[in-house]
């Protein structure tokens, strides 16, 4: 009996010896954890360890106002935002276990290196759910020496958490498609309602998922009732964090930094088109500033208000404009070589150019020996995304499982991409966690066009060897 191109990537995705997966898993975990350990040794020999930047200290701060059971107090010390609870909660856990505490870091980072080299293992073990590829040993591998991984496992940010809890994501639908309960269905509305908990970003991706969701569960029993009760669930979460929000300072808003965003994003926009849309009475702050509203006594509500409306009039005003510079966002997110680990590990790192990936490409060439770890991960996000339209071109080759858990990875991609790109200066930062997705994605296709060519060239050697047809 002939065999579908379905049925062979079936058999080519199948499990490995349960004793022969586990010991590449606690391989890649080991290289993985020392990777960042010995990042993480070189930092904290410094008098001055470079743990955070300038927005570490906002979670420190939250994670504090936790632990003690305090809201977050401005100057007035009345409650003001803090970050969304998950990275937070995470710290506050640590402050009270004595493994770390605001003033000494280390246990913290050490923590979060160990969550790092737990991403390179889950990408690895979910690695085989795509097509294409053999096993995880690759994808282990190469996100184990990815040095935005390594940089980020490194420094007090939400990123690596947000990325383990994106493949956390990835395995709940899987699960779901296997099994189509509503057990699972809650596993991974719960997964998917985690994810705005630890960055604001992932607030809309529920509503991402949805046209897969519909497609997995199309013409068959409860496929309606099913949908709802995901999105229910899934929002949740959001939605108790947003209430209580607006029960301490008046807004709904998930986060305050949202607003700020489109404020710095429409302030590009009019130094694109040499223009200004606002011009406050008297010397206070911009609403693309820091501390915008602070200087005029503003309630939370007022700032993000004033800075929403700003957002909106710009882009209204110059719609060309807007998107011309949203496409250079989106060009800077996934071009731009990493520099945390640079910062990092550098005692004088060279400085960081910014808003021009010809000029970051060549600062790589002043970082010696680890401008080719650098160059690494470059080929890792780019090789990436390139592997998508070749992955969809051979999309008839797989089973509809298979097509599912292709399409969830590269939604996860593309939905990331098109909400960073409204936020600019950060792109490096902000493609930290999509980097398993990417991983997965390039040497799934890397792998596919290897062994297509294989079977040109095998099958090219039989026509050849076949005995010519007498006349």
């Amino acid at each position: 009996m002939s065999e579908t191109p379905g049925s062979r990537e079936g058999r080519d995705l199948s499990r490995p010896p349960e004793g022969q997966s586990g010991r590449a898993a606690w391989m890649l975990l080991s290289i993985a954890l020392l990777t960042r350990i010995v990042v993480f040794a070189e930092d904290s020999h410094r008098v001055d360890p470079r743990y955070c930047v300038p927005d570490s200290h906002s979670y420190i701060l939250t994670a504090e106002s936790f632990s003690g059971q305090e809201e977050p107090p401005d100057d007035a010390r009345k409650p003001a935002w803090g970050r969304v609870p998950g990275y937070p909660a995470l710290l506050a856990l640590l402050f009270l276990a004595r493994i770390a505490s605001p003033q000494h870091l280390h246990g913290a980072v050490l923590v979060q290196c160990l969550v790092g080299a737990l991403v390179v293992v889950a990408a690895a073990r979910l690695s085989r759910a795509l097509p294409g590829h053999r096993g995880g040993l690759a994808v282990g591998l190469l996100l184990a020496l990815e040095p935005s991984a390594i940089g980020y496992s490194n420094l007090v940010l939400s990123e690596i958490l947000y990325a383990l809890a994106l493949l956390l994501g990835f395995l709940a639908w899987k699960r779901h498609l296997l099994r189509q309960d509503n057990n699972s269905l809650l596993w991974l509305a719960a997964a998917l309602g985690c994810l705005p908990l630890i960055r604001p970003i992932g607030l809309y991706f529920p509503l991402a998922v949805v046209p897969l969701m519909v497609w997995t569960r199309w013409r068959r029993s409860g496929a309606l009732r099913g949908t709802v009760l995901f999105l229910l669930v899934a929002m949740l979460p959001a939605a108790a964090w947003s209430w209580r929000n607006f029960v301490a300072m008046g807004s709904f808003a998930l986060h305050s930094t949202g607003p700020w965003a489109q404020a710095i994003f429409a302030r590009d926009v009019e130094v694109r088109v040499g223009s200004s849309a606002y011009s406050p009475a008297g010397d206070f702050k911009k609403p693309w500033e820091p501390f915008f509203g602070q200087d005029q006594a503003l309630t939370s509500a007022e700032t993000m208000k004033i800075q929403g409306d700003y957002f909106r009039r710009v882009v209204s005003a110059h719609p060309l404009a807007a998107a011309r510079q949203f496409v250079t966002n989106g060009v800077l997110l996934m071009g731009v070589p990493d520099s945390s680990l640079a910062r990092v590990l550098l005692e004088n790192p060279p400085t960081v150019p910014g808003g021009s990936v010809r000029k970051r490409i060549l600062w790589v060439g002043d970082l010696g020996s680890l401008g080719l770890l650098i160059t690494l991960g470059m080929a890792t996000s780019l090789g990436g995304l390139a592997a998508i339209p070749w992955l969809l071109a051979n999309w008839r080759r797989w089973d509809a499982t298979t097509q599912r858990l292709l399409a969830f990875a590269v939604v996860t991609v593309v939905y990331h991409m098109v909400f960073s790109s409204f936020v600019g200066g950060q792109g490096e930062r902000y493609r930290v966690p999509i980097i398993p997705f990417l991983a997965l994605l390039f040497t799934s296709g890397l792998d596919l066009l290897v062994r297509g060519r294989k079977s040109e060239v095998g099958a090219q050697s039989t026509n050849q060897q076949s005995p010519t047809p007498r006349g």
